[in-house]
């Protein structure tokens, strides 16, 4: 009887150690998982941030095309309004 009574105590050991061991490599592997995602989280937040300044960028080049397009079209208005005088003058001198 007392070597019977020992068996569970030496396997209830055995298997409390086992148990151990897998939870410290359990805990171990999260935090490796948990370092991992972070440098993730933390690319996709730079990336999130680069791209608000590229939000920025591109409705300021956005606003300069439209300030640019309406300036070209100011200045071909202004062309055909004296090349029509021009063509007037010259059709009053014979030109």
């Amino acid at each position: 009887m007392f070597g019977k009574s020992t068996t569970p105590t030496t396997l209830t050991a055995v298997v409390q150690q086992g148990m151990d061991a897998i939870a410290a490599k359990q805990d171990t592997l999260t935090a490796r998982r948990d370092t991992a995602l972070s440098a993730f989280r933390n690319a996709a937040n730079e990336l999130a941030v680069v791209n608000t300044g590229l939000s920025e960028v591109a409705n300021t080049a956005a606003e300069m095309a439209d300030f640019f397009e309406a300036e070209r079209q100011n200045a071909s208005q202004a062309i055909a309004d004296n090349e029509a005088v021009r063509q007037k003058i010259l059709a009053i001198i014979g030109a």
